[in-house]
């Protein structure tokens, strides 16, 4: 049985790393529709690495596998048909839609179609899917339980790698809360935030703890069972991770593969053929890791959460021994270089990291010694930097072993090139043949095995015949072994395709069932998670635990007091995070009316606190501390560029800083899209230790400076980028001053023509007046939110909703005000102009929105100076008066024009009034 190692490929560079590393395929990203978003390819680079991996007979696979919305099917169409005209061997699909429009390509069933079940691997291979992804939360016995029943479709399963804590296609909550669907590729890590658990009295059962984040997926010592149990195809994740993880994890597994097909005795073989030699010792716990769990395979174990941390800690060195004033030691023998990046859980449980400045024999000297770091607390090394300098370089040569045999024709000579023992590249020439007149054995050896420019060496020899004596020139030798090469690449790359190119089985499906996407309203489940925190948490009655103490339901709060209710489904062994159904007070689909004068720029985020979600970043200051900070964007988040041009550095950061003579650079202009791709700490920049690498509509992207990126974008949302233009304070003065004009110019027309205008000769209606109070106190609000929560506000900002149950109060609070000025107004607009002449009510309505904006622009800036208050209460008190005497009023004497409560005789000159 052929089996394949799968790893992931972030671009072209990642996916040669992984082929030249020992992967018998690779998976990428489409330039559009992959589960990444920020790892899209065009389609020409992923032809490039498809030529480079038939040449090993590996394989390559493209992601196609999020749900597309009807207004993109042209698009995709477009997409899938470029890619089935080049090589590729599969594309990986969720959406049935997308699954339709393959032809000639094999399909893959992502694990995102819910592949959980012998009945739902039967219903996907009888639709035409030539392999399926399955759940990675299924164990040995559930996996041979599928392949038992269903042993015609092959099995992919994840062995390494980061976990998402719902099952893959059920999460929702990423949508709900940020408008941000993991079905799209979009996911805002959700899994990795803070969350208290409290119970149904509100008692706090856990506080401020990454309930939801798990550790990452490692079953390298589980393979050979993976294996016995009807697996073909082992998936490393990663399709967001560097060359250096690509390679180092790949390099792990693949020596692993190897052993245990070494000793098989035949069962199993590698997938693609070459072998590879490496300048470094794999070892996967010194690349990105939040620790290890195998994850269910052999039943549910205690240790798969990561409570304290989403962070990478890595390996474990050992503990602090001493601490001196400017240095430390740490117990054990690993050894140190300069430069490594280490850390430790403090005692309040917070991960600090910090950087090794200088080794001293087995000293430890930082720059400026971490805070908090106590003799016996135990130290992990995060990023050893010798093993990364190993990496950056060349760190593997990949060579197909090959055998030649020269033999004698009727004509000449021929020269036979087996590959595996099976593929075969064949040249002859036809000459002469001449006897030597010394043995050519040596000197035609030596000429034939010469392969430095290939990929290929030679293993063993054959000169068959009277070869060994004859004189071949050196000429001809060259161009035999030439040609038998190419044409061994042409065997080689032809097999491949066969394999995975049938033309004549259509790839495309008839029906697949599709896993319904989530819509705002539609469901009350967020996530369906086979971890479970009653178990975690040792309270587990069915599994040994300790009967719980707390009043179910249980809660999981935010940091912006969000909650979420927990459903211990016990028969299924499953947890469900709901979300709660409350009736709206307001719902429309109006785009909010609202202004912001700060400017969102890198200053003010720098604030941006753990009270709200964001990434928890830890990067180097300038005095290379590691300190760790809460970003209200991740990996995967989309902004609008909104200055003129933004330049992007397509060399590393390093190399940037570092000033090298030729630094390759990409203008991005106003208006298009790019998407937070990987952020990068480099701690001897001056201007901003912090990098960003964003991704592009079109097939490039690069690095710059966070504070240059954030001073240039806009978060890719109507409602940001609707905040982001009333933030431009030339377009405030330039609101001032057309409300002055408008001002002035309705003062002339009611001393000429005494028209009607709010507060002082109104129309009898309450809606213009209580429009106008409205507005005040949501300016009011709105400046109060800016000055005492900022934080608040910048959350809205770049997660926006108009569903105010998804905000804290104050945000709550402030949009129930916008809608209910949205209201106010349409019923203001309705009643005046069924009062008024059409001519006189455009008048009374423009003075209205005139004195709306006036009010707005007031109160909004005198609450910055706390007169607002009182200006508040002032302005209320004053309009309800006016209110109050134009509505007793409601009549006018014909003669005198003094004004009546009723119908009657005028009491100021008698007249009497019918």
């Amino acid at each position: 049985m052929k089996i394949e190692l799968l790893s992931p490929a972030k671009n072209l560079e990642c996916g040669i790393a992984a082929i030249d590393h020992g992967a018998d395929a690779v998976y990428i990203g489409a330039a559009r529709y992959g589960a990444r978003a920020a790892a899209g390819n065009s389609t020409e680079d992923i032809n490039s690495l498809c030529d480079y991996a038939h040449r090993f007979g590996a394989k390559v696979y493209v992601t196609l596998n999020t749900l597309i919305r009807d207004d993109e099917r042209e698009d995709a169409e477009r997409l899938v048909n470029e890619l089935c005209s080049i090589p590729v061997d599969a594309i990986l699909v969720q959406d049935p839609v997308v699954a339709e429009m393959v032809t000639g390509t094999e399909i893959h069933a992502s694990t995102q179609t819910d592949n959980r079940t012998a009945e739902r691997v039967t219903e996907l291979r009888d639709m035409g899917f030539k392999r399926v992804v399955l759940a990675r939360e299924l164990s040995i016995d559930e996996i041979k339980t599928i392949h038992r029943e269903v042993p015609d479709i092959e099995l992919e399963v994840f062995v390494h790698g980061a976990l998402c804590v719902s099952y893959s296609g059920a999460c929702y909550a990423s949508e709900y809360c940020f408008n941000r669907s993991a079905n799209r590729g979009e996911c805002a890590q959700f899994c990795r935030m803070r969350f208290d658990l409290v119970d149904n009295n509100g008692t706090m059962v856990v506080k401020d703890k990454h309930l939801l984040s798990l550790k990452d997926m490692n079953r390298i010592e589980h393979i050979e069972a993976l294996l016995d149990a009807g697996v073909t195809s082992l998936k490393i994740e990663g399709r967001l991770k560097d060359a250096s993880y690509v390679k180092n994890v790949t390099a792990a597994y693949s020596q692993r593969l190897n052993e245990i097909i070494a000793r098989s005795e035949g069962k199993y073989e590698r997938a693609s053929i070459g072998r590879c030699t490496y300048n470094f010792k794999p070892d996967v716990r010194k690349s990105f890791n939040r620790g290890f769990t195998d994850y269910f395979l052999y039943g549910r174990t205690p240790d798969m959460a990561s409570f304290d941390t989403p962070k990478a800690m890595g390996e474990y060195v050992g503990k602090v021994k001493e601490i001196n004033r400017s240095s430390f030691t740490i117990a054990g023998t690993t050894a140190f270089a300069n430069g490594d990046g280490l850390c430790y859980v403090d005692e309040s449980g917070e991960l600090v990291g910090f950087r090794v400045n200088k080794v001293v024999n087995n000293t430890l000297i930082p720059l400026k010694m971490p805070p908090g770091l106590r003799r016996g607390m135990a130290i992990y090394r995060n990023n050893d930097h010798a093993f990364e300098q190993l990496l950056a370089g060349r760190s593997s040569e990949r060579k197909i072993p090959i055998s030649m045999t020269l033999d004698e024709t009727d004509k000449g000579y021929r020269l036979t090139i087996r590959a595996n023992g099976m593929t075969t590249g064949i040249a002859e020439v036809a000459t002469e043949k001449q006897t030597a007149q010394k043995p050519q054995r040596e000197n035609i050896i030596r000429l034939l095995t010469k392969l430095g420019g290939t990929i290929y060496e030679c293993e063993n020899i054959v000169l068959e015949d009277d070869c060994a004596n004859r004189f071949i020139p050196a000429s001809m030798l060259t161009e035999l072994r030439r040609k038998a090469v190419e044409r061994l690449d042409i065997a080689i790359v032809g097999a491949t395709l066969v394999v995975a190119r049938q033309e004549d089985t259509p790839g495309s499906v008839d029906c697949i069932r599709r896993v319904p996407a989530y819509h705002k309203g539609m469901s009350l489940q967020l996530m369906q998670c086979h971890h479970c925190l009653r178990y975690a948490l040792g309270f587990c009655e069915r599994h040994g635990g300790e009967k719980p103490t707390w009043q179910e339901p249980l809660w999981l709060v935010m940091g912006d007091r969000r909650r979420f209710r927990l459903q211990f489904d016990c028969k299924k062994c499953r947890m469900n995070v709901l979300r709660i159904i409350m009736l709206l007070v307001i719902h429309s689909s109006l785009l909010l009316f609202a202004g912001c004068y700060d400017n969102h720029s890198g200053e003010a985020l720098a604030d941006f606190n753990d009270t709200l979600p964001g990434v928890d970043t830890v990067y180097v200051d300038t005095e290379q501390q590691v300190t760790s900070r809460r970003r209200p964007y991740t990996v995967n988040y989309n902004f609008l560029v909104a200055a003129d041009s933004l330049t992007l550095y397509r060399q590393q950061p390093e190399i940037v800083v570092g000033g090298a003579p030729a630094i390759d650079s990409l203008t991005i202009v106003k208006g298009e899209r790019i998407v937070v791709a990987d952020m990068h700490v480099v701690a001897t920049d001056t201007v901003d230790t912090m990098w960003v690498q964003v991704a592009t509509d079109r097939p490039a992207g690069g690095w710059l400076h966070e504070t240059k990126m954030l001073d240039s974008v806009v978060p890719d949302d109507p409602i940001s980028v609707f905040i982001y233009i009333f933030s431009n304070k030339h377009l405030l003065i330039t609101l001032i001053s057309v409300c002055i004009i408008i001002v002035a110019y309705l003062l002339r027309k009611i001393t000429r023509h005494k028209a009607k205008i709010v507060h002082f000769n109104d129309i009898a209606s309450v809606y213009p007046t209580v429009l106008t109070l409205l507005t005040a106190s949501a300016a009011t609000l709105y400046s109060s939110i800016q000055m005492f929560a900022p934080t608040a506000w910048q959350f809205f900002y770049y997660y926006p909703s108009l569903n105010p149950l998804m905000h804290p109060w104050n945000i709550a609070l402030f949009l129930v005000s916008v809608w209910a000025i949205i209201i106010t107004a349409i019923a203001a607009v309705d009643v005046v102009m069924r009062m008024l002449p059409v001519g006189e009510g455009l008048l009374y309505l423009a003075g209205l929105a005139g004195t709306c904006a006036i009010v707005y622009i007031v109160f909004s800036i005198s609450t910055l100076y706390y007169v607002g208050y009182a200006l508040l209460v002032a302005y209320y008190v004053f309009a309800i008066r006016r209110y109050v005497r134009h509505s007793m009023y409601l009549f006018v004497c014909g003669r005198c024009g003094n004004r009546l409560r009723r119908k009657g005789r005028c009491p100021q000159c008698g007249t009497m009034n019918e």
